[in-house]
């Protein structure tokens, strides 16, 4: 079921960080009553904030994401029905309700979704069937015996109106890293307390030194922001009409290397037009579209062919039925027996004749000299009592050439998975001919590898199954015959005019989309891995930088300038703002090959251009009063600059980084050199313990700033210097 305010309020407010971060406190106040330092009450009060910030935010969020995405899932509508009541289920209908059946037209159900069994059931009278199964040919009527919790329905419906928010492979990445900063921060600080442990209750610097590296260590915005753009993600694409019912899925479209589709209702509409009917055998066109006509209105089947078949002869139908074999995907064809013996079959020409009947090339011939061969092409064949309705003694009749309608927008978005870099292949139950035709009418080439036709839904499954052992593969249709192959997919795509069953399984489905917005679903998936990892890239900077100082201060080689307020500074300034701005704005759609390499060699990059600026700072003014100040802003224009250059942005985006960048050290250096402040930025000066001396001065703030930036700019430029030379090498390779 889906969550509750409550739920999601405790979820977010007992988090390790949390925790960690209450058991700071109380350790604060221990040491202020122990020594009466009123800087620990202030620095717990600045713990305290951040608790209440980030827990009201990420309840705020999380709350927002369940009630945009759980509208957003689609609906399935539920029957209306009681028990002993009788109800009719046909081709596409997923079955709600447990029931006995009590007529049978041809009724085949797959109960895959219940027993695993990948074959389907063929229904007599007085079988029972239940709810998880759904029906792929023909029809029947039941008497429902149980519904509601009493069968399995109710689990399916709650599964098809749940947004599945189980944690992404990127989303255990980021928790990795959480946990691993975790680790360190508790081990170094034990060390830290270790070596002092005789006069750490009355070492106010160090037990604030050691505050402030646990406070720094644990990532917990991390895994918040990681988690707050993939929601962002999935808002932007729920409010385009797509509903992605799985979290998992928006990373797996970041991955995509391959999409496979259907041709019949994504690149086509599900609308099919008979183009030509060409008699064979010297039958005549009145006689053979009159026989259509009467077998569409007399097979009771559901399909786009039978629905375009009904153009013809509207008063015409058989009088009587002995038997009807409705259409199914792994049969292609469908067969109508009448009592005088006579059996009319339609279907795909390989099906119903079959390549070994004697007339194959003749009738073959027929088809190319009417140059219908690259359309969707069906027979219309007969034979007497005592045969099978599909062989070499089928006598046939005429060629029915059927073509789709193309979606307006297939071309330009066939182009874009191009520009991707996205192979896209086709995999269809029609001949090859067809698939032909529609790609000459797109203006695309026709490339064998990449065109799969006469395919059976379980050769979909097969050739999904197979490109998965090397790519990540997306699937995208809309009937029965594909679910096998969108369940098999690393993500499964349902269409708008999809049936039920098929919605249910999709991990995404189009409501009110259309086919062009698949390349917007990948590019929205790319931009959050993006943006996750540029935000992992500031936390984890800024992290190396205070295990660097803490190190260096452990073994007295340089003062360290951070307290928990400062710290608070440096990560609003140089980490949270930057991180919501990349949140907000998502705008890098490049794949991601190779996360933890690019993380970690930016990291070390972005850490070490710090603690040098921070020493270089040092040395130049190490005869200033306030070194702490200048080694802080050394810091802030180090790792403002790593956020200006974290990622391949955009021109425009990387003109408002800049711009949020400047103001936000700009108003820190103001607080820093501005005597005289008035209330509230004196609060916010003395809080954050900066410019307090009265010796800052502007130049001196300026100049740290300046090699902070400096020491930044040298840094990336020689890490895309030797990132450039190393795919150079290995292109040479």
């Amino acid at each position: 079921m889906s969550k509750t305010l409550g739920t999601i309020t405790l979820e977010n407010t007992l988090t390790p960080f949390n925790i960690v971060n209450a058991v700071l406190v109380s350790v604060l106040m221990i040491v202020y009553t122990l020594n009466d330092d009123p800087r620990l009450v202030l620095d717990s009060v600045g713990v305290i904030i951040v608790i209440l910030a980030n827990t009201l935010i990420a309840i705020t969020q999380e709350w927002r994401a369940h009630r945009t995405l759980e509208t957003a899932v689609v609906s399935v509508d539920s029957l209306s029905i009681d028990v002993g009541d009788s109800i009719t289920i046909c081709r596409g209908d997923v079955i709600r309700a447990d029931g006995r059946v009590t007529a049978t037209d041809a009724c085949e159900l797959d109960t895959s979704l219940l027993t695993g069994e990948s074959n389907p059931l063929a229904l007599n009278v007085g079988d029972m069937i239940y709810a998880g199964t759904y029906c792929v040919a023909g029809s029947a009527t039941l008497i429902v015996t149980a519904l509601g919790r009493e069968t399995l329905a109710h689990k399916i419906e709650a599964t098809a109106r749940k947004v599945d928010l189980t944690s992404s492979p990127l989303q255990h990445t980021v928790n990795r890293l959480f946990q691993w900063s975790f680790a360190i921060a508790v081990v170094l600080a034990a060390i830290d307390v270790s070596l002092g442990a005789t006069t750490i209750a009355h070492d106010v610097d160090r037990v604030r030194r050691v505050a402030t590296l646990l406070l720094g260590l644990i990532p917990e915005g991390l895994v918040f922001f990681s988690t707050l753009t993939l929601t962002l993600g999935l808002i932007r694409i729920a409010q385009r009409g797509v509903v992605v019912q799985k979290l998992a899925a928006l990373e797996s479209f970041s991955r995509a290397e391959v999409v496979c589709m259907d041709k019949t209702g994504t690149l086509t509409m599900n609308r099919l037009k008979v183009e030509h009917v060409i008699p064979i055998s010297g039958n005549s066109l009145e006689f053979c579209k009159g026989l259509l006509g009467s077998f569409a209105r007399s097979i009771g089947d559901e399909s786009q062919v039978v629905d375009a078949l009904h153009a013809y002869d509207q008063s015409n139908t058989f009088a009587s039925i002995d038997k009807r074999v409705p259409f199914s995907s792994a049969r292609k064809y469908s067969s109508l027996w009448l009592p005088n013996g006579l059996c009319y079959t339609v279907g795909a020409a390989e099906s119903v004749l079959t390549t070994d009947h004697p007339r194959w090339k003749e009738i073959q011939q027929t088809s190319i000299d009417a140059g219908i061969d690259e359309m969707r092409t069906m027979v219309l064949a007969t034979t007497s009592n005592g045969h099978p309705e599909t062989g070499v003694h089928m006598e046939p009749l005429c060629w029915i050439a059927l073509d789709d309608e193309i979606r307006d927008e297939s071309a330009a978005t066939l182009e874009l998975f191009d520009q991707m870099g996205i192979r896209v292949m086709i995999l269809t139950g029609d001949g090859p001919g067809p698939v032909q035709s529609l790609l000459r009418r797109l203006g695309r080439p026709f490339v064998e590898a990449d065109v799969q036709s006469r395919l059976t839904p379980d050769g979909k499954q097969d050739i999904i199954r197979e490109l998965r052992k090397k790519h990540q593969v997306v699937m995208i249709g809309d009937g029965v015959n594909d679910l096998p192959a969108i369940k098999e997919a690393s993500v499964g795509i349902a269409m708008a005019e999809s049936a039920p069953v098929t919605k249910l399984v999709a991990d995404v489905v189009l409501e009110r989309s259309t086919f062009a917005e698949f390349p917007e679903m990948i590019a929205e998936g790319r931009a959050a891995v993006r943006t996750v990892l540029s935000v992992a890239k500031l936390f984890l900077a800024k992290n190396l930088v205070l295990v660097v100082m803490n190190a260096l201060a452990a073994m007295s080689l340089s003062p360290y300038p951070l307290t928990p307020r400062r710290g608070a500074l440096l990560s609003i300034i140089g980490v949270g703002i930057p991180s919501m701005f990349l949140a907000a704005t998502a705008k890098v759609r490049t794949r991601t090959s190779h996360f933890m390499s690019e993380l970690l060699f930016f990291v070390l990059t972005a850490g070490t251009s710090a603690v040098v600026s921070s020493q270089i700072a040092l040395l130049i003014q190490r005869n200033a009063s306030d070194l702490n100040d200048h080694m802080l802003f050394a810091f802030l224009g180090s790792i403002v600059w790593s956020f200006v250059v974290v990622d391949d942005l955009p021109r425009d985006t990387r003109m408002w980084a800049i711009l949020v960048a400047a103001v936000s050290l700009a108003s820190a250096v103001l607080l820093a050199v501005w005597p005289g402040l008035v209330f509230p930025f004196s609060l916010l000066q003395q809080f954050y313990e900066i410019g307090m001396s009265g010796t800052s001065t502007s130049i001196h703030v300026l100049l740290s700033c300046a090699i902070g930036i400096g020491c930044s700019v040298c840094g990336h430029a020689i890490m895309r210097w030797v990132s450039s030379h190393m795919t150079h090498q290995r292109s040479a390779a």
